[in-house]
């Protein structure tokens, strides 16, 4: 990571500041600043969040999807370092339109997690 915490910190409140939600998301796949990243799937039947079927396969690809990507919220920001080296990726995605971070109809959405509908690209952390 090329940015040390606190310009991570002043980064994110900058795009919050101009954008109606912005949140940190972990991937994959490679994307460019101004890329728009498809609806997340979500499991409600797990017990662990991090039991989620491999992207591509039969079963993820019957799981239901958000109405929006899924990322994390700011409050995360102190473990960005931690967690960089577990995905190629890292973004700072934003949202102009609407957005959930307790509850999307009756699924209750994890700890500090972020929907963010027509979530773009904003910035590359990774």
């Amino acid at each position: 990571m090329n940015l040390t915490i606190d310009e991570l910190k002043e980064l994110m409140e900058d795009f919050e500041w101009d954008h109606s939600a912005a949140g940190i998301r972990f991937e994959e796949k490679e994307y460019k600043v101004g890329d728009v990243i498809s609806d997340s799937k979500h499991n409600h039947d797990r017990e662990d969040e991090r039991a989620f079927p491999e992207y591509g396969t039969e079963e993820y690809n019957e799981m239901a999807e958000f109405p929006g990507v899924s990322t994390y919220n700011s409050s995360i920001i102190e473990h960005v370092e931690e967690w960089i080296g577990y995905h190629k990726h890292c973004y700072i995605v934003v949202g102009n339109g609407k957005s959930w971070s307790d509850s999307i109809d009756d699924y209750v959405l994890d700890d500090d997690e972020l929907v963010i509908e027509d979530g773009t690209v904003a910035y590359i952390i990774k």
